[in-house]
């Protein structure tokens, strides 16, 4: 197991948290299981909500909110007053950000053709009224919509698209290292403690360098083939 290189911010909402474990890491470590450290804490109350999950370093920048189907069918047809309006407020709030990230528990058939009965409409009354409604809010907001076919998956939909954030924003940046051990003069490079001339001769196979000269340009020499 090896640790994962951010936290993960679960808001305080949050009904049903992920709790992000079984998560692999890439062949480079051995597809080893990640340990995923969480911290629980508020990440907007409206209007200003963000959603139910983001990262250490990602406020406001990477957010997730997360839909099961039966939560999002009944907030886009409005079973409980107020709640589709306040989720419009919310992606609107996403859509100002770098990465917002909508993720649904099922797939786009699924949700559509499970779509319930409610009042004097039929179920298939209302699957017209939530497929238009999908149309409707990415074009209008602009937030990337991930049908992601199950709960399973919708957890590993959200960590990976925290983890590419991180990796693109935020991971810390290696040291290039300048392996050459010697300067350059007139654009071209001349080994520290080598004379320019005399290491040409030796190149040419001159018999000008000395036995210590042709120790320390061999030495030279198997440093340049690492570069």
């Amino acid at each position: 197991m090896i640790p994962c290189p951010f936290t993960i911010y679960i808001d305080t909402a949050e009904q049903h948290p992920f709790d992000f474990k079984g998560l692999r890491a890439d062949a480079v470590q051995e597809y080893q299981t990640y340990s995923v450290a969480i911290d629980k804490r508020c990440l907007g109350r409206h209007p200003n909500s963000l959603g139910d999950y983001s990262l250490q370093g990602g406020l406001n920048r990477c957010h997730i909110e997360r839909k099961s189907m039966a939560d999002l069918q009944s907030t886009l047809l409005g079973f409980e007053d107020g709640h589709r309006a306040r989720f419009e407020c919310e992606l609107q709030n996403l859509s100002q950000i770098e990465a917002p990230l909508l993720v649904v528990e099922c797939t786009k058939e699924d949700f559509l053709r499970q779509a319930p009965s409610y009042g004097k409409k039929s179920a298939q009354e209302n699957a017209k009224i939530l497929y238009r409604s999908i149309i409707s809010i990415q074009q209008r907001f602009r937030v990337q919509v991930e049908w992601s076919g199950s709960r399973k998956m919708a957890q590993q939909d959200t960590f990976r698209w925290m983890y590419r954030f991180w990796e693109k924003n935020l991971k810390p940046k290696r040291k290039k290292i300048n392996h050459r051990s010697g300067t350059a003069r007139d654009g071209k490079f001349e080994p520290n403690g080598i004379n320019s001339i005399n290491f040409r001769h030796h190149l040419k196979g001159t018999d000008q360098c000395t036995t210590e000269f042709q120790a320390k340009a061999s030495a030279t020499l198997q440093d340049v083939s690492k570069f």
